[in-house]
């Protein structure tokens, strides 16, 4: 029996969707910061393994284009407004527009990553 192992801090959930199986959690870290550890297995000679491996990699190349807005500042935004509107006008609708096209890139990496999910449950 062909094993693999994997330690994954946060959402292991998500690995679950792609044949991994989680065996044991320990808890780790210093001081005050202290979080949990999991420990997933996958067999190697599951039947489609190739294809769920490749899956996974493609998910978390996906999930790594995720892209986060970073909203209008607020000291930026005032000082604007205050000494010139036309500018102030200028820079919200820009920062409006990048919101938008965020979301809109978001939303297709989303689509993709729950078809790749359904596929990787398809195979198992």
């Amino acid at each position: 029996m062909n094993i693999e192992t994997k330690i994954c801090r946060y959402g292991y959930e998500e690995c679950l969707n792609f044949g991994w199986q989680k065996t044991d959690s320990y808890r780790g870290g210093r001081a005050k910061h202290h979080y949990t550890n999991y420990v997933l297995v996958r067999d190697k000679d599951m039947r489609n393994y190739p294809l769920v491996a490749t899956l996974e990699k493609k998910y978390y190349f996906l999930k790594s284009q995720i892209k986060y807005y970073e909203p209008m500042d607020p000291l930026i935004s005032i000082c604007l407004f205050l000494f010139l509107i036309l500018p102030f006008v200028i820079y919200a609708v820009c920062k409006n527009a990048q919101k938008r096209k965020i979301q809109e890139q978001n939303n297709k990496i989303e689509k993709q990553m729950a078809a790749i999910i359904k596929e990787a449950r398809g195979l198992l």
